[in-house]
């Protein structure tokens, strides 16, 4: 096996583990994993049941309010559902394969919108030639990339471009440079050290010609489009693409929807066999899946190996203990790509140059949320089963974060991959080729407006905890009007930085701080900073609001906003965070 990462044997990376592969750990969660088999681990999230967006969606509206109930639903599945590993994979596809709620039509659609999503979370460990085939036939992406009743007498071009631009091949041709990193290391040069171009506009012309007959089945848009045989409408002719090595023969078949029909000389089959193999392809998808699970600017052997393992799965899912791939059927494997990705040495070893991203501003609020395992009326902190809980809060979606699922702007996702913040790097790094993409949505307006949710999500009124009275957390249907408002807030647990502010037990602060949201390796300076930002004297009567500010103050960081192997800093050994008795009886 080509990883360390054969066991979670300490801590630390048994956090920095789970804050990759899911939306963040929940107290308790590292401990559960230590000396466990990273292969168990990634095997067991595989085999759970897939959590339902559209059903979960459906359950939302059905409370009442349904202009956000997807984005609700969302939340439900992202604290509280147990397959994180599918979920947290298959919200980096939606940036991939995108399409938004800014759509006119789409707005108005929750549960087609959460369908669609569905087929991301589908096919999170499946083929990437079953992934694009499924995106290609979604309604949802016919309607947004306006494929759907496309007539060969002025066949529609959109989704055409993007499914080359964006979804496969890329822009440009694509072979890695081992004399350099990230980005610029992924594009083949011509003589003059010019970018080649993958297509030219004549390909795309006559790749809309294969989307051409496509429409809703029985108008639905929960299901896959299918492929009209009217040849008044389905271009049916021979069509030509990459300087003619790419052929589709005249009187090929319509798509045939039925189980079990052999359409490997459907135009569709044929161009996602063609899309799969070509040379750029591999490169271009796990750029992007790196970019978005791991680290802006990955070294080109890392990248190397991911590619490898896109081309032909088969060693990694030996070593995952899963059936080989049938004859033919090695490349595009997802689920040994992701295993790759996650797996690699590299990733917890590297410094941050090569291996760190900026935490979005949305997976940020997401990440504290799980950490301080939020909860909601009724039965606040009853350490039950969350799995059924619906929450009634939307993090101010629209306004917090400059982002939320499946409400990018456009078909180019809320940010670039080759967005360069270049006023803010360091002077030894101005003529670097270093990207930051994150950074393309954020302004200090964003950065002003999720300090401040952050700062709220503390508030005495809406904590619990062991040691900690609040009498909102036993509010039941009974109270009226105040349950309601309470109803739509969300509780966290403070309980032990409440307890540690309580007696001024500074290191204890700094241990429970570094244990949820620093992987336990917390960097000296922050300590320092959080230590001499204690106020000196009796705190048990003001723990509460000093709780808040000293939280607010480490979750302002940049060590916490950034994800990195924060072993590249000078560090604190963290001690086990103590288990806890409990919390306060609602009777008392």
């Amino acid at each position: 096996m080509s990883n360390a990462m054969l066991n979670f044997s300490i801590r630390p990376r048994a956090l920095r583990w789970l804050d990759l592969c899911t939306f963040g750990p929940k107290k308790g969660e590292s401990v559960d994993l230590l000396n466990k088999s990273t292969v168990t681990w990634f095997n067991d999230q595989v085999s759970l049941d897939e959590s339902s967006h559209e059903t979960q969606t459906e359950l939302q509206i059905g409370d009442g309010v349904e202009s956000d109930a997807r984005i609700r639903a969302w939340l439900d599945i992202a604290f509280y559902k147990p397959d994180q590993l599918r979920q947290r994979i298959a919200y980096a596809l939606s940036q991939i394969f995108v399409v938004s709620d800014k759509d006119a039509e789409l707005s108005g659609r929750p549960t087609a919108l959460a369908n669609y999503y569905d087929l991301l979370v589908k096919n999170a460990f499946g083929t990437y030639k079953d992934l694009l085939r499924d995106v290609t036939r979604s309604p949802v992406m016919g309607h947004y990339l306006t494929m759907v009743n496309n007539s060969k007498d002025n066949p529609d071009e959109n989704y055409a471009r993007e499914i080359l631009q964006l979804f496969s091949c890329g822009l440009h041709e694509r072979e890695i440079d081992h004399n350099l990193d990230g980005l610029e290391a992924t594009y083949k040069l011509d003589t003059d050290n010019k970018r080649i171009p993958c297509y030219t506009e004549d390909d795309i012309r006559e790749l809309a010609r294969v989307f051409t007959g496509w429409v809703r089945n029985n108008d639905s848009w929960h299901t896959p489009m299918i492929q009209l045989e009217d040849s008044e409408i389905r271009d049916s002719e021979s069509k030509s693409l990459f300087n003619g090595t790419l052929f589709f023969n005249a009187g090929n078949e319509n798509y045939d929807e039925n189980e079990g029909t052999d359409n490997s000389e459907t135009d569709l089959e044929i161009l996602l066999e063609a899309l799969q193999n070509h040379p750029s392809t591999a490169i271009n998808i796990c750029y992007k899946l790196i970019q978005l699970l791991v680290t802006s600017n990955p070294s080109s052997a890392y990248l190397q190996r991911i590619v490898d393992v896109f081309n032909d799965g088969t060693e990694k899912l030996v070593e995952l203990k899963q059936p080989a791939p049938a004859a033919g059927e090695e490349k595009g494997q997802l689920k040994a790509v992701i295993w790759a990705i996650i797996s690699d040495n590299e990733v917890y070893t590297a410094p941050p140059t090569y291996m760190s991203k900026i935490r979005e501003p949305w997976l940020s609020l997401v990440y504290i949320y799980r950490a301080l395992n939020v909860d909601v009326l009724p039965n606040v902190g009853n350490g039950g089963d969350q799995s059924n809980k619906r929450i009634k809060n939307n993090l101010r979606y629209s306004k917090t974060c400059n982002q939320y699922p499946l409400g990018s702007p456009s078909v180019f996702n809320f940010y670039l991959p080759d967005y360069q913040p270049v006023d803010l790097l360091p002077f030894e790094y101005k003529d670097s080729s270093l990207t930051s993409p994150e950074l393309q949505i954020m302004d200090w307006s964003h950065i002003i407006s999720v300090q401040n949710h952050i700062y709220g999500m503390f508030s005495r009124n809406i904590s619990y905890g062991e040691g900690i009275t609040n009498t909102n957390t036993c509010l039941t249907s009974s109270d009226g009007g105040i349950y309601n408002t309470y109803q739509k807030l969300l509780f966290v647990d403070i309980g032990p930085f409440y307890n540690a502010v309580k007696v001024s037990d500074k290191i204890g602060f700094v241990n429970a701080v570094s244990t949820r949201f620093f992987n336990s390796l917390m960097p000296k300076d922050l300590e320092i900073q959080i230590i001499d930002a204690f106020p000196r004297g009796d705190l048990s009567v003001q723990a509460s609001n000093w709780t808040q500010r000293l939280l607010s103050l480490a979750l302002s960081s940049p060590y916490f906003h950034v994800q990195q192997n924060l072993n590249s800093f000078p560090y604190r050994t963290t001690l086990p965070e103590p288990a806890g008795s409990g919390y306060v009886n609602c009777n008392i």
